[in-house]
């Protein structure tokens, strides 16, 4: 676990750190292809508080306005999410090993324990909580239907959608519960910095799944679950489990419109 910083620095770490995740949550809303100049204002902006934390900051917001920077520049080519998330994971560990000092620690990708019961309760919610979601919102959903990755052989989907399942709960366990839990812990204490985590994981969904203003508090509410989940069993391994029955819930809804 990171160490706690001394009282001189925590209130401007806790500033940088904040600030980083309100501008990523802030990109979340932004097409970059379709509003170009706040997009960039956003990328400039990460960029600005990662050389910030750089310069003035500890371990624990560098590693915060690092991955958050990434994040944002990541997407202003509009790749896939789960590109994205690899590219910045990919540069904050390259940093990492030029530069010591921020290198993530082990106990973001630490296994943990596994309790079967809490694993069982918070991925069993999913499924109930995303098709209730989806057949009382009826949102939108044609930029996922519609996509081009869905128009390929059902063999292809079937096995598409596998892959989903397993890879994008992986990543975003990393990114919320692995790094950004664990460097808010130190400068915010457990609870908030639980539902710090959940409230950036909560807005990224803005314009995914499930997606508006209930999609964001959904996402927010079942984050804080991964993320008492990541404290309780003290690694990824459980939160990751729960994570991968939502997104293959995910797939099979989505498979739902197109198959």
């Amino acid at each position: 676990m990171a160490a706690v910083p001394s009282s001189q620095s925590l209130t401007l770490d806790r500033l940088m750190s904040i600030g980083a995740l309100v501008v990523l949550g802030a990109q979340a809303a932004i097409d970059p292809r379709s509003a170009r100049l706040a997009s960039s204002c956003m990328a400039i902006t990460a960029l600005l508080l990662a050389l910030l934390g750089a310069r003035l900051g500890n371990a624990h917001s560098r590693i915060i306005a690092t991955l958050a920077a990434a994040l944002v520049l990541a997407q202003q080519a509009a790749l896939p999410w789960q590109l994205s998330m690899t590219l910045a994971l990919l540069a904050v560990l390259g940093i990492g090993r030029v530069l010591p000092a921020q290198r993530l620690a082990p106990s973001c990708w630490a296994k943990g324990m596994t309790p079967i019961v809490w694993i069982l309760i918070v991925g069993g919610v999913t499924p109930f909580a995303l098709s209730t979601w989806l057949f009382a919102a009826h949102p939108n959903l044609s930029d996922l239907t519609s996509s081009a990755f869905l128009q390929v052989p059902r063999i292809w989907l079937v096995c598409g959608s596998i892959l989903f399942a397993i890879i994008n709960p992986a990543l975003e366990e990393l990114i919320w519960r692995g790094v950004f839990q664990t460097y808010l812990r130190p400068l915010w204490g457990v609870p908030a910095s639980i539902c710090l985590q959940a409230l950036s994981f909560g807005v990224q969904h803005l314009h995914g799944f499930p997606r508006g203003a209930m999609g964001v508090l959904l996402a927010t509410v079942w984050a804080l679950m991964l993320g008492f989940l990541r404290d309780r069993s003290q690694g990824l391994w459980a939160p990751f489990l729960a994570h991968v029955v939502a997104d293959a819930t995910i797939a099979i809804l989505v498979l739902g419109f197109v198959i």
